[in-house]
């Protein structure tokens, strides 16, 4: 009874809790959400650098897996919400290169791995 109230009240549009383990959380709305009240908070003060999880350790089988796409649109949630740049988490020796693509595709979008 308290997702939806905890999703409204964060600005979130997730899928339901019973739901949420195998859906993941939506990049557009989740890594937006968390950036932009980031560079609101610092005002400007300091860079912010969003965190994206990359092929992290998965506990259960039917939790979501990462792919190319989620890394993506991540990256792209990132600068839309005035983050800086962007740390891929948590460790590159476990990340599918397959992924990371995701990322240099929307890094070529925006212009920026030049």
């Amino acid at each position: 009874e308290m997702t939806p109230l905890m999703y409204k009240l964060l600005g979130l549009n997730e899928a339901p809790w019973d739901d949420l383990i195998a859906a993941g959380m939506d990049p557009d709305t989740y890594v937006y959400g968390q950036c932009a009240d980031a560079v609101r908070g610092v005002a400007g003060k300091v860079p912010v650098y969003m965190g994206i999880g990359v092929d992290a350790p998965r506990t259960l089988p039917e939790q979501a897996k990462c792919t190319p796409d989620i890394v993506y649109r991540s990256v792209l949630a990132t600068y839309r919400a005035g983050g800086q740049g962007v740390i891929f988490a948590p460790n590159y020796a476990s990340m599918h290169l397959s992924n990371l693509d995701g990322a240099a595709r929307a890094l070529h979008e925006l212009g920026i791995n030049e």
